[in-house]
């Protein structure tokens, strides 16, 4: 092909055609510079596939990350509703000072013990931000297309 065109051009400047060969020069330099086009359009759609890729597996490690600090929360707030109760009951003892559940308890001191013990506890959940964390020291937070999640996320 290369051959037919070098073959080409020495034919018409050695006919002295120079006008058809300034023809031919044009049209060899629009079909390079649309073969150029063509590569970087690829090169783009390219890209774009490789960003929204990457963009799916980072929502897809935050998503997980949310559902595990979720189960964390829920799980301390069920912790921390049961020390309520059981700060509760210790109060109401205190306050009533019923002579019955005092005997109660001085037989059961295991009971009053266990009430003090996890009456005065305190639970703390702690999110997974690794995630979020690797998506923010890569400098990937542009990746994410949607402007309200990424505004939620800073």
């Amino acid at each position: 092909m290369i051959k037919l065109f070098r073959n080409s051009r020495k034919k018409l400047l050695n006919e002295n055609k120079t006008q058809r060969y300034f023809k031919y020069a044009i049209g060899e330099i629009v079909l390079v510079v649309i073969g150029i086009l063509i590569a970087l359009q690829i090169n783009t759609w390219n890209e774009k596939r490789k960003a929204s890729n990457e963009e799916l597996k980072i929502l897809t490690a935050l998503q997980s990350d949310f559902q595990v600090s979720k189960k964390r929360i829920e799980e301390t707030m069920l912790m921390q509703n049961r020390v309520m109760d059981y700060s509760r009951i210790l109060l109401e003892i205190h306050e009533r000072q019923d002579q019955k559940e005092f005997e109660y308890f001085d037989k059961n001191l295991d009971s009053l013990d266990y009430l003090i013990t996890y009456g005065t506890s305190w639970y703390r959940a702690e999110p997974v931000t690794g995630a979020y964390n690797s998506l923010i020291s890569a400098g990937k937070i542009d990746l994410i297309q949607n402007e309200h999640l990424r505004h939620l996320l800073a």
